[in-house]
Order: C-alpha cells, then sequence, then structure tokens
C-alpha cells in the first residue's frame, strides 16, 4: 500500500489540505485511476484525517447532569438515619432502656466484693478503706462494697456504693460526698459514669 512516487503523496497532503491547484487536482486523479497503491494510500490518508478531525463538538441539553445525578441510585440515603429523623423518642427510650439494662445486668452480676480507687496511702481494714491521719489524699476516692473511714484530708470527692462513709473529727474532705445504696441510686451512679 506503500504509495509509487513522493511527488504523489505531496500532491494528496496539498489536495487534503486544501493547497492545490487545478492542474495538479486532475493530474492527482488521474494517476490514482490507473495506481491502486496511491488510490489505497489516499484512502487510508483521508480516512485518518476525519478520524482526527473528528465529529463537531456536541452541547449537552439543559439539565443534563441534574437529570443523570437524579437518576443514579442515592447509596448515601441511609435508611436508618431516615427512621431516627422520624422517631427520636423512640430512639432515646431504647437507649435508655439499653443502659438501664446494662447497669442491672452489673448489679445482679457484680459479686459485692471490696473495690476502692487504688492508692498507696489508703489502708484496709474489716471491708473498711481508712485515710489515715495525717495524710492528704490529692484525688477523688470511690469506695465499692465497703465503708469509708476518713480521719486525714482529701481534696477531691468521695462516693461510696453499697457502704457508709465516716468522717472523725480531725478528718476533712475539700469535695463532694456521695453515698449510693439504694438500687435506683445506684443505676444512675453508673449511667452518670458512663457518660464522664
Amino acid at each position: 500500500m506503500k504509495p509509487c512516487s513522493e511527488v504523489f503523496v505531496e500532491k494528496m497532503h496539498d489536495y487534503l489540505d486544501g493547497d492545490i491547484t487545478h492542474q495538479e487536482h486532475e493530474e492527482l486523479f488521474e494517476h490514482m485511476k490507473k495506481c491502486t497503491c496511491c488510490e489505497e494510500y489516499f484512502s487510508v490518508l483521508s480516512e485518518s484525517i476525519t478520524f482526527l478531525e473528528g465529529p463537531e463538538v456536541l452541547e449537552a441539553p439543559d439539565n443534563f447532569t441534574k437529570k443523570v445525578m437524579n437518576n443514579l441510585p442515592n447509596k448515601n440515603k441511609s435508611k436508618f438515619k431516615d427512621w431516627v429523623r422520624k422517631y427520636p423518642s423512640v430512639l432515646a427510650a431504647a437507649i435508655f432502656i439499653l443502659m438501664m439494662g446494662s447497669a442491672l445486668t452489673t448489679y445482679v452480676t457484680e459479686p459485692n466484693q471490696l473495690s476502692y480507687t487504688k492508692n498507696s496511702q489508703l489502708k484496709v481494714a474489716n471491708n473498711t478503706v481508712i485515710v489515715p491521719k495525717g495524710v492528704t489524699i490529692n484525688e477523688d476516692i470511690i469506695v465499692e462494697n465497703g465503708d469509708l473511714k476518713i480521719e486525714g484530708k482529701v481534696n477531691g470527692n468521695i462516693t461510696v456504693i453499697n457502704g457508709k462513709e465516716y468522717l472523725a473529727s480531725v478528718g476533712e474532705v475539700t469535695g463532694d460526698i456521695e453515698e449510693v445504696n439504694e438500687f435506683f441510686n445506684w443505676i444512675w451512679y453508673r449511667i452518670k459514669s458512663i457518660f464522664k
């Protein structure tokens, strides 16, 4: 499919560019009637140019993008989010019931062992945690399933769960003192501690 002469190849390019005289045009087409190689080469060359020039740029109709986007499936919408927006009080009640159930389960299954804030200055005797005389504790103290006796000083809050708190005449507490002994107080304390 190679043309027979560079002269005709040059005339083919001039023709496709629109830079050919009338006489060169007639010579080229007379030659291509006789030479099939040049005719095939010219056909491939003109098809290539047509392909490269490509079709005209088409403009999309108005709102084309919007219509396409509206027809796409929306994966961002969540049925759960829609349900929550419609029934927020049901969700709040479910969370409350879940937290109450969790607290109740802990209350029923938790052994009644003494547990307390770990601090090397605290002493333990007969299920009673003692803040010794002359000792200052600079943190909150939580005692569960036992009593607390304060003979020294506590710079923080005190919480006693299922027990009692005793403050000696020389004892001092700078924070709040809270005793949690009833079941509902205990559940409320657990719920507050979850949010802390």
